[in-house]
């Protein structure tokens, strides 16, 4: 999941099948066939559904201690 998760802000915007095809060509022992295409596209839906919340709750946060400053 490491080797997974590094590259994943530089290959946000393609495709899990792209990226299946990718770490095939970096990891051939490991993702020889597609069968673990399913597997990483649950990893990238949560790992998007991760940046959605941090940028939307970072947000709050930042906005809250805005005012309580002020």
């Amino acid at each position: 999941m490491d080797t997974i998760s590094a590259p994943t802000d530089t290959i946000s915007g393609i495709s899990e099948l792209q990226q299946i095809d990718r770490l095939a060509a970096m990891f051939p022992e490991a993702y020889a066939s597609q069968a673990k295409l399913r597997t990483l596209q649950r990893r990238v839906k949560a790992w998007r559904a991760e940046r959605v919340k941090e940028l939307i709750l970072g947000g709050l946060r930042k906005s809250a201690a805005i005012s309580a400053e002020a």
